[in-house]
């Protein structure tokens, strides 16, 4: 499984996503969740979407869709380049070895300290 978040549906401070419908846990690294269930997150800026990542299939026809942005795979909201957001993996530890990485043709990835940081200056620029 891959999914793109934006800084809304991370909440890097509790280590779980932000949305409290939502069973996705956060890990710092690579860990054991259930018995051969593996995650990774990777957190960080996006960048600017290529025009193949930006396509869906409606009944086997490609519809492109909105290039300037990716949308959260949390809430739907646009995730334009620059903004924080975060990439989950999660995958079964089947022998195989771990899911290829994916995530930097996504986001130029920070590490979860520096995210902590830019998150909380931004919320007490906003006076939060």
């Amino acid at each position: 499984m891959r999914r793109l978040f934006c800084e809304s549906c991370v909440n890097p401070y509790a280590g779980t996503s932000a949305r409290a419908n939502t069973s996705i846990v956060f890990a710092d690294a690579s860990k054991e969740i259930f018995p051969l269930e593996k995650t990774r997150v990777v957190y960080g800026t996006a960048k600017l979407p290529m025009a193949a990542q930006r396509v869906v299939l409606v009944n086997g026809a490609a519809k492109p869709l909105e290039s300037a942005h990716y949308d959260c795979d949390g809430c739907g909201k646009g995730i334009y380049p620059g903004e924080l957001c975060a990439a989950l993996s999660a995958w079964r530890d089947d022998g195989r070895g771990e899911m290829g990485e994916w995530e930097t043709e996504y986001l130029n990835p920070l590490s979860q300290e520096e995210y902590k940081r830019i998150v909380g200056v931004n919320r007490r620029l906003q006076g939060k």
